[in-house]
């Protein structure tokens, strides 16, 4: 594994700046596709190509051996027995096809909803086995399906970037009329619109497909579940295989539930970037509404002008009648009041209160034996867990009755029954059974249904 110090020391082999090897092998690698030259090419090509990029970028032009020495072994490498000839490396021609896919991206015009019916969709009686389902659905099996979806989410979210920006840039432009601008408008939000409802398809196809799956992995626990109690050697190992099937079927689910909420995550980002955009119709109409009322404003200064005016040979003079504008104002006298030390002094008293004992004395017994009480129920707690762990079955009233004879406390056995309730409602391991049958506890008043505690029988996975 390559140490972190590896990464750094080996990132301008890796990386190459624009002008030191990166805009060489951009080129290069359009003009072998062009078939402007060979896969093999020369060092003359390379330095023709180093002088076409200085000239379009006005730059002084790169040592052509230099950047020769740079790009060697990663990007570019010898002919064998061909000096002075080169070829471009694997790696050299991924990375561009990497920057190709990500600003041309194959999906950008395929709708998100196809993706998921074409990938992610049970048909009728497709799935019958355990293999049936790994073949279909399997981490090694649905990995390219999975990268498809991740690249076209990515790409509508820098595509929706970009159209938002869009957006703002028609907005702050001042070369647009009113009727340029809506017409614009109405252009990128089309996209919007088509792209939310796309998202919107998709989750539904998704939500189907997630119910379809987990149907499926139900019925491998179904299995499990009716499957009688195993009795000769056949049986038990039919009993494991069922269980191995449901594992498997458990695994490949949580799988595609984990991928499906980095997809939910990333539609909820597209979501809120549709929603932003939807801000900047409120701008436009704002922008709208300024740009109307400054027009009606020098209309209504040009009427005045034109009404106040008499036009004169020399020049255009104003009559007496022209309203001019004054702003009334009274300068404001920040005053600042003196302290004056009156010499006043005053002392807090502090008034001793008088202990009560008989009050102080009946408090702490009420503590004391609420605190005596809750050490008995957290015993009684203990010690019926440790019963139930003994037995297949408790029944709660009988319990209660065996408290009462010890401690001759009611109060006691009904919070210990409360918290064995909610002890079972909590857990997984253990059924509080109900029956709607009344239950007279022995020497009290006292009447409860039948409830009775047992242990919930397992299938370890």
């Amino acid at each position: 594994m390559l140490e972190d110090d590896d990464l750094f020391d080996k990132y301008d082999l890796l990386l190459p700046s624009k002008f030191n090897g990166g805009f060489l092998v951009i080129s290069l690698y359009q003009k072998i596709k062009a078939k402007a030259i060979g896969r093999h090419f020369t060092s003359v090509d390379i330095k023709y190509i180093l002088e076409e990029i200085a000239v379009r970028y006005r730059e002084p032009v790169a040592q052509s051996e230099k950047v020769i020495k740079n790009l060697i072994h990663y990007f570019i490498r010898g002919v064998p027995a061909e000096p002075g000839k080169y070829y471009l490396t694997d790696h050299a021609e991924s990375m561009v096809e990497l920057m190709i896919h990500k600003l041309d991206n194959p999906y950008k015009n395929f709708p998100l909803k196809k993706n998921f019916e074409k990938y992610f969709t049970i048909r009728f009686n497709e799935i019958n086995t355990i293999n049936d389902l790994e073949r279909r659905f399997g981490r090694e099996f649905v990995s390219g399906h999975k990268r498809i979806i991740n690249d076209h989410l990515e790409t509508l979210e820098d595509e929706l970037e970009n159209s938002y920006k869009n957006l703002g840039d028609i907005l702050d432009s001042e070369a647009y009329s009113a009727t340029e601008m809506v017409k614009r408008f109405v252009l990128v939000f089309r996209n919007f619109g088509e792209r939310a409802e796309d998202i919107a398809n998709a989750i539904a196809s998704k939500d189907r497909f997630i119910r379809s799956l987990r149907e499926q992995v139900d019925s491998f626990y179904e299995r499990v579940a009716s499957f009688k109690n195993p009795e000769t050697v056949e049986e038990q190992d039919h009993l494991e295989t069922l269980k191995t099937d449901w594992s498997r079927a458990a695994v490949i689910y949580h799988d595609i539930e984990v991928f499906f909420d980095t997809v939910d995550y990333k539609i909820g980002n597209i979501r809120r970037q549709i929603h932003r955009a939807s801000e900047k119709l409120s701008e436009l109409h704002e922008n709208f509404s300024s740009r109307s009322h400054f027009r009606m404003q020098i209309k209504r200064l040009y009427r005045l002008a034109l009404e106040t005016t008499s036009y004169k040979e020399t020049d255009t003079v104003f009559d007496n009648g022209f309203p001019v504008k004054g702003i009334v104002y009274e300068k404001v006298r920040l005053t600042y009041p003196e302290y004056y030390d009156y010499g006043v002094k005053r002392s807090n008293v502090i008034e001793e209160r008088e202990v009560d004992e008989e009050y102080l004395r009946s408090e702490r017994r009420e503590i004391e034996f609420e605190i005596k009480q809750q050490e008995i129920i957290n015993y009684w707690v203990a010690e019926s867990k440790r019963m139930l762990d003994e037995r297949s079955e408790l029944v709660v009233g009988e319990l209660m009755e065996l408290i009462l004879l010890k401690e001759n406390d009611l109060t006691v056995a009904y919070h210990v029954a409360i918290e064995l309730a909610q002890f079972a409602a909590e857990g997984d391991d253990y059924l509080l059974d109900i029956l709607t049958k009344a239950y007279q506890i022995k020497n009290t008043d006292f009447v409860t249904w039948k409830m009775s505690l047992k242990k919930i029988r397992t299938f370890v996975s």
